[in-house]
């Protein structure tokens, strides 16, 4: 899977030839769908003189998600403690996550919207990824993270380097953290009386989050 623009950022099936451009900052759309697609079968259901129901198989093809930022890879590392570490184990989810290797990149630029730096990230964060690959002035600089990272990187089209990617200090403080008593304060706050009266229940916003 790599990142595609047509009217937007999005994710798409790499397909063979093609040209793949990488954002120098977050993809419009979440890569949360890669993980939990929108629909997808988790059983069947089978009727007659005595019914039953099987879970479906996990999937398990080996795939590869190039293209993830810092901020990405951290919501999907947020999705783990719940749906893995939790004790209460997505099945599906858990055999998502172990046939997908991510070859993150590193942030190139920050829009006036991110966050990241001021909810305890950077641009530059590694930590969920199994390659980060950070721009430098003459090419793509690759780094493997996890054993998983190092075999997507036995290629005889990488030579090796010591190059390192530069430091860079990163703005803080645009989006500063309310405090806990401050969210709390807004509980009770009549903007939820009107969000809730238009609301249908749909569950979208739970997915886009």
């Amino acid at each position: 899977w790599v990142p595609r623009k047509t009217n937007k950022w999005d994710w798409a099936r790499y397909e063979a030839g093609e040209s793949v451009e990488l954002p120098g900052s977050v993809i419009d759309v979440s890569a949360k769908k890669l993980f939990f697609p929108k629909r997808r079968p988790v059983a069947r259901f089978m009727t007659g003189e005595k019914w039953s129901l099987e879970p479906v198989e996990p999937n398990s093809d080996p795939r590869v998600v190039v293209g993830m930022h810092p901020c990405d890879v951290a919501g999907v590392r947020y999705m783990d403690r719940v749906f893995i570490d939790s004790g209460h184990e997505d099945v599906l989810y858990k055999a998502e996550r172990d046939r997908t290797t991510i070859i993150g990149v590193a942030c190139s630029e920050m829009k006036p919207t991110c966050h990241c730096t001021d909810r305890d990230l950077s641009p530059d964060k590694t930590e969920g990824m199994d390659v980060v690959v950070s721009q430098t002035e003459d090419g793509l600089l690759l780094r493997a993270l996890t054993d998983k990272g190092a075999k997507v990187l036995v290629s005889s089209l990488l030579r090796e380097s010591d190059h390192q990617p530069k430091d860079r200090d990163w703005p803080k403080g645009n989006h500063p953290v309310p405090s806990p008593e401050e969210l709390m304060a807004l509980y009770d706050d009549e903007f939820w009386v009107e969000a809730s009266d238009i609301c249908l229940t749909c569950g979208a916003c739970t997915f886009a989050c």
